[in-house]
């Protein structure tokens, strides 16, 4: 029984770790690119679908869930195809697009490295669920408030793609056996 305990505190304290850093290193990116608020987006949305493919990649290794591996396999093509088209669209508007995840997502990869069999699955998957919650939002606010009419369209044109991945996420993460104590 302690041991369960101690592993579903690991666990939170994962999830809560990562949601912490990465709104903090938001804050960071945001006050480093005030100035070009469709710059902030573009940094924001390109550092976290680069550390969905890295994450992605991680669970392709480290899963044995079929269910986990398969939605990992989806989040590669997707997220590759999308990091593909805003890298495009980002040098036909002039704005500097990241290649890697940020500082908290990669704390984030650092600590589930550590993590193996169901605890692995449920902290990626709970990572998962809230990086497309808040990437949603993040393109709702940018589908109305960019700048640039291109980078406006192509927002509102990747909610429905993200949608289904915070749906895939929510089902996933349903289906993984919750920690047992031993």
């Amino acid at each position: 029984m302690i041991r369960h305990a101690i592993s579903v505190l690991a666990l939170a304290a994962v999830v809560v770790m990562g949601a912490s850093c990465a709104n903090n290193e938001k804050m960071k990116a945001t006050t480093a690119t005030a100035g070009n608020p469709d710059e902030a987006f573009v940094t924001q949305l390109g550092h976290g679908s680069n550390a969905e493919v890295k994450l992605s990649e991680m669970a392709l290794s480290k899963s044995g869930d079929p269910k986990v591996r398969e939605f990992a396999q989806r989040m590669v093509t997707d997220h590759t195809k999308i990091n593909k088209e805003l890298t495009h669209l980002g040098h036909q508007l002039h704005l500097r697009v990241p290649s890697s995840p940020d500082g908290a997502h990669a704390r984030a990869a650092s600590s589930m490295a550590k993590l193996h069999g169901g605890e692995f699955d449920r902290a990626y998957m709970a990572q998962m669920v809230s990086d497309h919650a808040e990437t949603i939002s993040l393109l709702q606010d940018m589908s109305k408030n960019a700048k640039e009419p291109q980078l406006r369209d192509w927002a509102s044109k990747q909610i429905p793609t993200i949608q289904e991945h915070l749906d895939m996420a929510r089902q996933t993460q349903s289906s993984l056996t919750p920690a047992t104590g031993h």
